[in-house]
């Protein structure tokens, strides 16, 4: 989604012919101007929330991270229902639906940028959590599964996250704003770092990291009781 914005503008001089027997009397050719590029300006991130909903209890933790000016300026700060806290707390032996919610909330109404990944450029986005799911070169992740939707085993903190969504290309690939997270193993108090990254792949998707470039990268803090 990030863009590059570059206006052009080429003005032809004009071009004055003399007649060589009337010095008083000259031609002006027409000044041809290039259309300007129309200017795309990038798009704002302004909050990355993830919900996370107990599939028992049917309780729904949210964390979220928000930089109201977006990317430059004042730091943002990561946030859950209690205030500032960077770290997300689950239960062992449970199973977590998980959305991810990208936001404009510099726009009144809030700007869904989710909802544009989610629908017609879904084969241009994924979401990675920890490294690649995919492929070689995946941080340490373990491949459960590379077929669509893939699942993936979390370095360190061992959480394996299925891929829940499909993007609209040929072949299809995953999306990763719906997945689902289960982990067994406590973690005994360590607290493990958790890599949410957004690619925006536009032509080279194939379901690895390396395609494309970052919108947005962001790391939480996950802890398993």
């Amino acid at each position: 989604m990030k863009t590059t914005i570059q206006t052009i503008a080429i003005v032809a001089i004009a071009a004055l012919g003399f007649s060589a027997c009337k010095k008083d009397k000259k031609t002006e050719e027409p000044i041809v101007e290039t259309p300007i590029a129309p200017t795309d300006p990038p798009e704002v991130i302004t909050t990355l929330r993830l919900a996370l909903k107990d599939s028992a209890s049917g309780i729904t933790k949210t964390y979220a991270y928000k930089d109201p000016d977006g990317d430059g300026g004042t730091a943002g700060a990561f946030l859950n229902e209690s205030g500032t806290h960077d770290t997300l707390v689950i239960n062992a032996n449970t199973t977590y639906f998980t959305e991810v919610y990208i936001l404009d909330e510099s726009k009144n109404p809030t700007d869904s940028t989710s909802k544009v990944i989610a629908g017609e450029e879904s084969n241009e986005h994924m979401l990675f959590f920890n490294g690649n799911p995919a492929a070689t070169g995946n941080n340490g992740n373990t491949i459960v599964s590379s077929i669509v939707p893939y699942t993936v085993k979390t370095n360190g903190s061992n959480i394996v996250i299925k891929y829940l969504d499909i993007d609209n290309g040929s072949p299809q690939r995953s999306v990763g704003l719906k997945t689902r997270w289960r982990a067994t193993t406590p973690s005994g108090g360590t607290v493990y770092p958790l890599t949410v990254t957004l690619r925006h792949q536009p032509g080279a998707k194939d379901g690895t990291f390396a395609p494309g470039e970052t919108d947005i990268d962001l790391t939480f803090k996950v802890k398993i009781n």
